[in-house]
């Protein structure tokens, strides 16, 4: 988390300039809210994102899970669910028109799990470096659509696809 907060503070002071000349679709305030799939365990997720200016921007993203997966351990099965998640990323954006942009972007991650079977239950939470890219598309310059891809680096349910509204302010 100190990483996220030294990248953030970094890119605030670097960005300052040109965010405050900016005065196009390519710098500010923008959300998303989406759902994203980890193979099996789904999340409705939430986004918070600034937009330096044309190339950089830093998101944070949170959310809570909706849909839950059996394994099979041993011959018994348990029942997973991602009860919660945060994340903080830097992202790098490639404008390709108007209104659609390609994206990168990199991150620190947590994950809180519960895994159960019947009569016993058990949490743990994960923190992990993330990745991932992706594209968004806006039909009237503030309200479109996002879809990526995210990879973290370790774990079972490390590969994830969502989709989201996006909302430009």
């Amino acid at each position: 988390m100190k990483i996220i907060v030294a990248a953030a503070a970094a890119a605030l002071v670097l960005g300052a300039a040109s965010a405050a000349t900016a005065a196009d679709r390519h710098s500010g305030v923008y959300g998303t809210l989406g759902y994203q799939d980890s193979e099996g365990l789904a999340v409705v997720q939430a986004r918070l994102g600034y937009r330096f200016e044309k190339y950089v921007g830093l998101e944070l993203e949170g959310g809570l899970g909706v849909k839950d997966d059996t394994v099979q351990v041993s011959g018994v099965n348990v029942k997973l669910k991602e009860e919660n998640q945060s994340a903080g990323y830097v992202v790098g954006f490639l404008p390709v028109s108007d209104k659609l942009d390609l994206f990168v972007r990199g991150g620190y991650g947590r994950a809180h799990l519960k895994a159960s079977v019947p009569g016993f239950s058990a949490s743990a939470g994960a923190n992990d470096w993330a990745y991932g890219a992706g594209g968004q598309y806006l039909f009237d310059g503030k309200n479109g659509v996002r879809v990526e891809y995210t990879k973290f680096s370790s774990g079972d349910y490390s590969n994830s696809w969502s989709v989201a509204y996006v909302r430009q302010f």
